[in-house]
């Protein structure tokens, strides 16, 4: 029986990286900047890759990279400052010793969200309690403009594939993934 992922990736055995997963859990106490302690992390410990699994707490204020808009072709993306007490929504994101992107959604007191890129001054106000997971044979290498690229031990999946299904980008429309091989009784 053919393993269901390799009809879908294209690219022989898929190895179960996620089951080889160490997981760390750490505090950051009120007043640190929260995404400077989750970077320093993976920098002192020289993680290869790591993603935030958590992230819940406070913080009091945050700068956020926004999406550009799609009203203008030239639009630039936009920096917000969130200031005042908001409590950490989501987080997610890659990081490595050497590069991170990591994204974060707040709340505030009316249940308004803001969300995006964190891009500095994340300070926390009460504690956060962060997770992250290592997946070993994973790298966060740069890509050729120099930002950060996710890759397995035999490059299989990176920036330039769709979804991990080794689709390049132009074939995104006209070849969508295989379906999964039905398992045999």
């Amino acid at each position: 029986m053919a393993n269901h992922l390799e009809s879908i990736t294209g690219s022989g055995p898929v190895l179960p990286v996620g089951s080889f997963a160490r997981y760390f859990a750490f505090t950051v106490p009120e007043g640190h900047d929260l995404l400077q302690i989750i970077t320093d992390y993976a920098k002192n410990n020289q993680l290869p890759a790591a993603y935030v699994v958590s992230c819940v707490g406070s913080v009091s204020n945050a700068t956020l990279k926004c999406a550009p808009s799609k009203k203008s072709a030239t639009a630039k993306q936009g920096v917000k400052t969130l200031k005042g007490n908001f409590v950490v929504c989501n987080m997610q994101g890659t990081l490595s010793g050497k590069y991170s992107k990591i994204c974060a959604q707040f709340s505030n007191k009316n249940g308004e969200m803001y969300g995006g890129e964190l891009v500095g001054g994340v300070t926390v106000s009460d504690t956060c309690e962060v997770v992250i997971c290592v997946m070993p044979g994973i790298a966060v290498v740069p890509d050729g403009a120099g930002l950060p690229q996710v890759l397995s031990a035999g490059n299989q999946w990176s920036t330039n594939t769709i979804a991990g299904f080794g689709m390049q980008p132009d074939q995104q429309k006209s070849a969508p993934p295989a379906a999964p091989a039905a398992a045999s009784p």
